[in-house]
Order: C-alpha cells, then sequence, then structure tokens
C-alpha cells in the first residue's frame, strides 16, 4: 500500500545483485534465458523513498543438452561380458542408454547419472547400443549406435557313422543361434589336428580314406568369437583287401639253362603281389605283376593281391607248363598257350 513503483533485483549463478527493473508493474517477463540459477528480490518504493527487499527466491533455467554423448563398446565379447560407455555432456544431469538386440527394437536399458553400463553372462548374439543425454527440461539428441557380438556358448552336435568300409562318408552338424561358420577339425586318431572346412554349411563329404580311425569335432563361430568345440566323433575306416588276382600262368624251360617265370593280372587296389611255391615258401614280394628266376620250377605255384588293407585270397594252385625247345619235347597242360606258340622244329 502506498507503492508508487517497484525495483527487482537479480543475481546469476549466486553473484551480485544487479537491478533489473524499476517501474509500477509488479511481474516482469523473461524468454531465452541463459541457462543457470537466478535469485530475485524486490522492494516497494514512492517518492519518499523504497522499503525494505523482500525474501530472495531463485529460478533454474534449465534446456536439454543440444550434444549427443559419443558411446563406445568393444567390438566382441568372447564370453558375454563387457562395458558399454559414452562420454559426459555438459549440463546433462542423467543418460538414457538403449539396447537393440539382434537387430529387434530399441529397448530404455539404463536412465542413471551414470555414463557407463557393465555387462556379464550376455547370451550369444549381435547388440546394438545408443545414448542420449537428459536434464529436467528433456533430452538432447540421440549418438549414433555401435554393436558388440558375443560368440556363441554352446557347440553343434555332431554325427558321423561309427563304422565305414568304403572310405567315403558324411559328417553333419546342428546350427547354433548366431553362428555364422563351423570350424570342423579332422584327426587320426592320437594324431595333431587339422581345420578341413571352415564355411557357414553344417555338413561335409568325405572320400578317399585309406583304413584308419579318423577323429572329428565341429564349433559354432561369428565375429564376436568361437564357442567350444563339440563332443568328439570318431569313425573307424576299414576297407575291404584287394580281390584275388586271376590269369595266372606259370611256364618253365631248359634252353641252355632252367628258367621259371610266372604271370598274373592286376587286381584292383593291390599295391603288392605275393607269390608262393609249393603252398608255402614266397618266392615274390613286390609291385609288378610278373616274375622270374634262373631256376626250374618244382612245384605248384599260387598268387595274392595285397594293399595296406590286407591281402586277398590265395588263387588256385598252377602246374608249371614245361617248354623244351630243339627237342621238341613239350608237356603243355594250357591248351590256349600251345595256340598262341610259336616256334621252329629243328630235324
Amino acid at each position: 500500500s502506498g507503492a508508487t513503483s517497484y525495483q527487482l533485483d537479480e543475481s546469476a549463478n549466486g553473484g551480485a545483485w544487479t537491478q533489473v527493473q524499476s517501474a509500477a508493474a509488479t511481474s516482469k517477463a523473461y524468454t531465452s534465458k541463459t541457462a543457470g540459477s537466478y535469485g530475485y528480490r524486490v522492494r516497494a518504493c514512492n517518492a519518499a523513498g523504497c522499503g525494505p527487499n523482500s525474501a530472495s527466491v531463485s529460478v533454474q533455467a534449465i534446456y536439454p543438452p543440444t550434444a549427443a554423448p559419443a558411446v563406445s563398446v568393444p567390438a566382441s565379447s568372447g564370453n558375454g561380458a563387457y562395458t558399454v560407455s559414452w562420454t559426459a555432456v555438459s549440463g546433462a544431469t542423467s543418460y538414457q542408454l538403449d539396447e537393440s538386440a539382434n537387430g529387434g527394437a530399441w529397448t530404455l536399458v539404463q536412465n542413471a547419472v551414470a555414463t557407463s553400463k557393465v555387462y556379464s553372462g550376455k547370451a550369444a548374439g549381435s547388440y546394438s547400443y545408443r545414448a542420449r543425454a537428459c536434464t529436467m527440461a528433456g533430452c538432447g539428441p540421440t549418438s549414433a549406435s555401435v554393436s558388440v557380438t558375443v560368440a556363441p556358448a554352446t557347440a553343434p552336435v555332431l554325427s558321423a557313422p561309427a563304422n565305414n568300409s568304403t572310405g567315403s562318408y558324411t559328417l553333419s552338424w546342428n546350427a547354433v543361434a548366431t553362428a555364422t561358420s563351423y570350424p570342423l577339425q579332422e584327426r587320426v586318431a592320437g594324431g595333431s589336428w587339422t581345420t578341413i572346412q571352415n564355411t557357414a554349411g553344417t555338413s561335409r563329404a568325405i572320400a578317399g580314406k585309406t583304413s584308419a580311425t579318423y577323429e572329428y569335432q565341429v564349433g559354432a563361430c561369428n565375429a564376436g568369437g568361437c564357442g567350444p568345440y563339440s563332443t568328439l566323433a570318431r569313425v573307424v575306416v576299414a576297407l575291404p583287401p584287394p580281390p584275388t588276382p586271376v590269369g595266372l600262368y606259370v611256364e618253365k624251360e631248359n634252353e641252355g639253362g632252367w628258367t621259371c617265370s610266372a604271370t598274373w593280372n592286376a587286381a584292383a587296389t593291390a599295391t603288392r603281389y605275393e607269390l608262393r611255391e609249393g603252398g608255402a615258401s614266397v618266392v615274390y614280394n613286390g609291385p609288378s605283376t610278373g616274375y622270374v628266376r634262373t631256376a626250374n620250377c618244382t612245384a605248384t605255384f599260387a598268387v595274392r593281391a595285397c594293399s595296406a588293407d590286407g591281402c586277398s585270397a590265395w588263387s588256385a594252385e598252377v602246374a608249371p607248363v614245361l617248354i623244351q625247345l630243339g627237342g621238341l619235347n613239350m608237356n603243355l597242360n594250357a591248351p590256349l598257350e600251345l595256340a598262341a606258340l610259336s616256334m621252329e622244329v629243328q630235324p
């Protein structure tokens, strides 16, 4: 009562008081005030002077942040443990962190003063993160997103035949969630592992194996690394021995000295042949399909084919054909050979 004007003082951020208005009005409007804390007090005046200052009041001018934080995260994690962190933004009082799992929708996973979030035991997959700085007035722009890939935590289940007699078979395994490749390893039992395939496929055809025990294991990998290998699978390859050779023919002749020779047909998969004489004594063991010696043949002969997978059964016993030129003294037990024989008869 009795006042004709009012003087308004302002203190910015705890600083000195400054008169900002002296007028009959009982209010003052502000727009676009710089962010900060402002104190105000007022006194009533007339021609005789001014009365006492009012108690001071304060107002906080707050704006949403204008900058986005910069988010960082490791590119990969082999065990599902990692930390998402971001830079502080001036004026921010809290930060919101969003997550997207495997390309799905964004979900708010943290709204706090902290500038990081720690994860552990995260399931295999790809996770993206983005953040924004906030105040009481709202939140600023959202940061660019960053991603981390967690390696598969489970192993595929490997399937293989326990036994094989051809050297050709197929290995297969189930797909593992988030895996992009499967390293397949092989070894001869007790040997060193060799990676024979590392693709997105879930099977492998094996061929050309010799008799042995082969062991296999397969893992599941993605950009975050590889999970554990599968339980070992073992394949016992036992190829059959070569077939028994056919066409064994043995002859002996005495033309200035005895000669004994034998020939036979090659047998599939054979790497060597054994020729025996007299039902017991092996007189030849080698890769050839023929045998010659400068000595008489005194008994029947049999041949068998061998490889790393074993030996065939012995052929039937064959008696040698006697050829004695010059005196035309022949004892042929094979008419077909006689028909093919070309000779000169001496008087």
